[in-house]
């Protein structure tokens, strides 16, 4: 059965209902739904729960046993400050996406969502950090999150310090075990201030998104392939991310060459303009080298100009050119300018 009850502006509270075979339930957009009764938190068929723009919604069943639950959406209800406990029963969640919601704090009960997938926590303001036990969550690929922060743990009673815990705090950055499956990791409005090198240890990140983290000042690792995705204009983290990938920003296709410049036999790696110095055409490629050929890093930041040390540059459509027996590492910039971008953008060999 499909209850659907999306745009109901005159419903205030949800009352109990007997409705055992209820698979799906849409409550999207009731923007004055204040309260759902504790019965919704108990229907073990139901598959689908959709609460996004419930913009006045603060109170949930204390505890959802759902043990068919597939996907949970709470987007935009900003008053919601208290998330039910998750019973070890609610094994089939594989999506929550809790976005732009109120909550303070996710309840260590997460563990119990073995086979979630997607973790939403987008613009969650209030949310100050992760309970420790996320990483029981071994098969989630997608997490965006507020917060980088691991709620603080008890590591030892110290009898001199009258009754105070010894407080350690961590980041989920330093803990690549804690997510082997771990694909996509968006940081939004986070405070941290570095990017660590462990986060290169993460086995299969594929895209690490940070956006309007104003604090950050440092990366110190990337893992090999990886898109990074920064809406913040900042130079100085760029040229970290390409001391990272092992070009140096002040030797890049050298200083200044003009099409005028002739590689010698030692520089048979370099980059030449003008196709006459190249040492072979673009189709014969035999026995040229390659550098980490199955090495990728696609860096987006929020520049409006080319950095001036791309050495190589054009305003047109297209740009080419040439490299010697030795395929160097190579840094390709491209800047879509403030109006955007609709189309593609194609780079080949």
């Amino acid at each position: 059965m499909n209850l659907n009850l999306r745009y109901c502006e005159k419903l205030v509270k949800l009352p109990k209902l007997w409705a055992p075979n209820l698979w799906d339930l849409d409550l999207s957009d009731c923007v004055n739904l204040v309260e759902i009764d504790e019965c919704f938190g108990y229907l073990e068929k139901l598959c689908g729960w959709k609460l996004s723009g419930c913009i006045k919604l603060q109170f949930l069943p204390s505890q959802l046993r759902l043990k068919s639950l597939f996907s949970f959406f709470l987007t935009g209800c900003s008053r919601l400050e208290k998330l039910p406990d998750f019973h070890e029963e609610m094994e089939c969640l594989v999506g929550l996406d809790l976005s732009g919601s109120g909550i303070r704090e996710v309840p260590s009960s997460i563990e119990h969502l073995t086979k979630l997938d997607r973790l939403i926590l987008h613009n969650c303001k209030n949310l100050r950090d992760l309970p420790d036990s996320i990483c029981k969550l071994q098969q989630l690929r997608e997490l965006r999150t507020s917060t980088t922060k691991l709620r603080p743990t008890c590591n030892s009673f110290d009898s001199s310090s009258e009754g105070y815990e010894d407080i350690i705090e961590l980041d989920l950055l330093t803990k690549p075990d804690y997510f082997p499956a771990l694909a996509v990791l968006e940081l939004f409005e986070t405070n941290i201030v570095t990017i660590p090198k462990s986060i290169s240890r993460f086995p299969n990140l594929r895209s690490l998104s940070i956006t309007n983290c104003k604090l950050l000042r440092e990366i110190q690792g990337l893992p090999e392939w990886v898109t990074v995705n920064n809406s913040q204009s900042a130079s100085g983290l760029l040229n970290q991310v390409i001391q990272i990938i092992g070009i140096s920003p002040n030797s890049v296709c050298g200083s200044a060459r003009s099409t005028n410049y002739f590689p010698s036999e030692s520089e048979d790696g370099d980059i030449s303009m003008d196709r006459q110095f190249s040492n072979h055409s673009p189709s014969e490629t035999e026995g040229v080298e390659y550098e980490n050929q199955f090495s990728k890093r696609t860096i987006i930041f929020g520049e409006t100009e080319m950095p001036k040390w791309f050495n190589h540059q054009s305003v047109e459509n297209s740009i080419f050119f040439w490299v010697g027996r030795k395929f160097p590492k190579l840094a390709v910039g491209i800047v879509l300018g403030q109006q955007g971008f609709d189309g593609s953008v194609y780079i080949r060999f």
